[in-house]
Parts: C-alpha cells; sequence; structure tokens
C-alpha cells in the first residue's frame, strides 16, 4: 500500500508519495522519517537527498541516535549524550494516518542457547544451528545443511550470545544468515525450499525492509558506518550517503 499526502502552496499542489518503506535516520544532525524508496542523488557532488522527510527535530549538541521505542502513539527516541556518556530519550507523537501504516516485525526469538548450539524461532519457523542447520514449519522438517557446505561455516558460540544470529523476513518466506568467512558473505535462503544465494559481501549488520523488498546493510568505514539498500529483486544496491544513522521504521 502507498500513502499520498497532497500540500497546497500557492494555489500549487505538490503530492508527495511513500510507501511502507520507511526509514528513521540521523543525517547531519537532523533526525527524521524518511522514505527509502524516494532517495536520489543530484548535483555536482551526487549529494543524497529524500523526497519525503518528516523532520522530528535537530540536534546541535554531542548526541548521536541509537534507537527508538514506541510508547502508545509517540515514538520514543534514544540518543547517546557523547558528551556526558549516557543515553536519553525524546518523545514525539506520530500522527494515526501515517503510525497505521508502519508494520510489526517479525522477529527469529532465541529459545535455546549452549556453547554448542542454539535455536530460534517464529510461531511457525523453528531454526536449530549445531552440528548441522535444520529448519521446521509447523514442526515438519523442511531442509538440512551441513555447515561447512556452500559457504557455511556458522559461528554461533558468544558466552551468552549469537554472533551471526539468522534473520527472518515479515513474510517468513526468506532467512538470511552471515558466514564465518573472512569476506562476511551474507547467505539468503528460501524457507520453503532451502535454496540459497550470496547477497552481499563485506558486511556488518543486516535488516529485512517492511515489504521485504530491499535488504538495509551496514558496513562499517574507518569513521561510522555506511548505509546501504539492496534491493533483493533487482539485485542493485544504492548507498545512503551521509547518514550519522538509520533504521527501518516498525512498530
Amino acid at each position: 500500500m502507498r500513502i499520498i499526502f497532497i500540500i497546497l502552496i500557492n494555489c500549487f499542489t505538490l503530492v508527495v508519495v511513500y510507501s511502507q518503506q520507511l526509514l528513521l535516520i540521523e543525517q547531519r544532525g537532523i533526525v527524521s522519517i524518511v522514505d527509502a524508496d524516494s532517495y536520489y542523488t543530484s548535483g555536482t557532488y551526487l549529494d543524497g537527498k529524500f523526497s519525503f522527510q518528516k523532520k522530528l527535530f535537530i540536534d546541535s549538541t554531542y548526541n548521536s541516535l541509537v534507537g527508538y521505542n514506541w510508547a502508545g502513539d509517540s515514538l520514543v527516541i534514544y540518543l547517546n549524550d557523547n558528551y556526558a556518556g549516557k543515553v536519553k530519550q525524546k518523545k514525539f507523537y506520530i500522527d494515526s494516518d501515517l503510525q497505521k501504516h508502519i508494520q510489526y516485525k517479525v522477529n527469529l526469538k532465541r529459545i535455546e542457547h549452549s556453547r554448542d548450539s542454539v535455536s530460534y524461532e517464529t510461531e511457525k519457523i523453528k531454526i536449530h544451528i549445531g552440528k548441522k542447520i535444520t529448519c521446521y514449519k509447523d514442526n515438519k522438517l523442511l531442509w538440512v545443511k551441513e555447515k561447512t557446505k556452500n559457504l557455511f561455516n556458522i559461528k554461533i558460540i558468544s558466552f551468552g550470545s549469537s554472533l551471526f544470529s539468522p534473520v527472518i523476513s515479515n513474510n517468513e518466506k526468506f532467512v538470511l544468515f552471515e558466514t564465518n568467512k573472512a569476506t562476511h558473505d551474507l547467505i539468503e535462503i528460501e524457507i520453503k525450499t532451502g535454496k540459497e544465494r550470496v547477497v552481499f559481501k563485506n558486511l556488518n549488520r543486516y535488516y529485512y525492509s517492511p515489504n521485504d523488498e530491499n535488504i538495509l546493510i551496514v558496513k562499517k568505514k574507518n569513521y561510522g558506518n555506511d548505509y546501504i539498500i539492496y534491493n533483493r529483486r533487482t539485485k542493485e544496491s544504492t548507498k545512503l550517503d551521509d547518514l550519522a544513522k538509520a533504521f527501518w521504521l516498525y512498530r
């Protein structure tokens, strides 16, 4: 579903269209909600811009965006005070027209974890990583994979947390694994068939978009991170220039 805002400016009609690919970003000290699909580059230096941008606030101090949560109809922004060394909060009311189009995120919850294995599940899907990787749907075995086959060498031992947790798409049809290779390959597996493909290399973190069409790739650089939108259908990548932080906006 796409949402259309019509704004009247000096007798001219400006139509702003955005989809459910909403990002919460920090860019040049401005925290905003933007539409990832509206990103484009222009000008001599190819400055990146979003045609839809709802600015929440401008921060001219020493804060940096580190996350968000919801409190009823309000979006709670978490900011790290880099000067004082503590996290503080800001709350913003989000109107119902925008809020009703923000989806809930499906997560693989970790249900078991030992030194040698870890298990995750949703209401329908269960993935167990041990000597082998097994996937079940409604308690029915779908596929089994050797960890050392086809680039798989998943690192799971981290004394309390899994370093390379699988990430599931919101339609629960695909799952992402980061392999423990020097190149840090990101592999996507179709849950129903077990078919796999390498979708990206040299990454840090990765997240499905709300409509599962894109993956937000986070890559470390010398100072901060690079944020990249990978289109799963076209296999094209778009670097979102000049972002200090970016998160998909979910409920």
